[in-house]
């Protein structure tokens, strides 16, 4: 940690969720200039016994035109933990890994979905654009295993 120190690297927490031994941190990191990072880490024992982590270039004109950053950060409904969990969870099979794209609509409030993704505009219609071009450049998303499901209340995060 001393050499990241002594690299300048300043880390801006924006929303941090629990879940059983697992905590899920999403960053803003200056670490040989500005990411977007989610961090994941297990405990056992008050310790830290594993650590995952995923880092993106910070993109400061984004198609939706939201930050890599902005939104909620106030954990609320904490009484729906498991129910969207639970969403999230049948999203991510039936959708992603399953490839059944016609059930798409059944998950989201249409064009109300805000977008993080720098290269994917707001609402149903900016994903489905966005899956289209990507098509057409032969670039695909294979999701082939949900790994771990962290949630709290209003957030939830899948590593697949």
């Amino acid at each position: 940690m001393e050499s990241l120190q002594q690299a300048g690297t300043k880390v801006d927490v924006k929303r941090v969720i629990s879940d059983g031994d697992f905590v899920a941190v999403h960053s803003e990191y200056n670490l040989n200039g500005p990411k977007a990072v989610f961090d994941i880490f297990r405990f056992e024992k008050g310790k830290i016994v594993e650590h995952w982590d995923n880092l993106q270039k910070v993109v400061g004109e984004t198609l939706s035109g939201h930050t890599m950053f902005d939104g909620a950060t106030e954990i609320t409904d904490l009484d729906k933990t498991n129910e969207n969990k639970e969403l999230v969870k049948n999203f991510v099979e039936d959708v992603l890994m399953g490839q059944n794209l016609d059930k798409l609509t059944s998950y989201f409030d249409g064009d109300n979905y805000i977008q993080h993704n720098p290269y994917i505009a707001d609402g149903l219609s900016g994903l489905g654009k966005a899956l289209e071009e990507w098509a057409k450049q032969e670039v695909t998303m294979q999701y082939d295993k949900l790994h771990m499901l962290i949630g709290q209340g209003n957030f939830v995060l899948v590593a697949s």
